[in-house]
């Protein structure tokens, strides 16, 4: 069967470049935003403690390390990027960060509807439609 038949419907394909141009955006303003706070540093002048590297290891660098890979991964980076998301607000405990936890994961939701989505078209015996190979 012809790999055509396989593709997913216009709505799916709507959801992928959603998240891609949201992850896009959310990533160019994270890096913009680190680069602009090493270059000039804003703050108390102290360096920064071992349990703020461990939240900056996981949002806003595990986040953007997920959203790229979900370019060509999407399940796999929107897996990583919801559990560094997760996981920074468990570590952190700052409430005052769900806000926008909320509105910088939803390309993490994204591309795992649309992974899981795509899963489920194609079939498991089609030439190419290894469902633990997603492409």
């Amino acid at each position: 069967m012809a790999e055509a038949e396989y593709a997913p419907d216009r709505s799916l394909r709507v959801v992928l470049w959603i998240a891609r141009v949201m992850s896009a955006i959310v990533v160019v303003f994270l890096v913009v935003m680190v680069v602009g706070y090493t270059i000039n540093p804003q703050g108390s002048g102290r360096e920064p403690t071992p349990r703020e590297w461990y939240g900056l290891a996981l949002f806003p660098f595990g986040l953007c390390i997920g959203y790229v890979i979900g370019w060509r991964w999407r399940l796999l980076g929107g897996i990583i990027s919801l559990i560094c998301l997760a996981a920074f607000l468990i570590f952190l405990r700052d409430r005052d960060m769900i806000p926008v936890i909320s509105i910088v994961g939803v390309p993490a939701v994204l591309y795992i509807i649309y992974g899981i989505s795509r899963r489920r078209l194609i079939p498991a015996d089609a030439p190419g439609g290894d469902p633990k190979v997603e492409s």
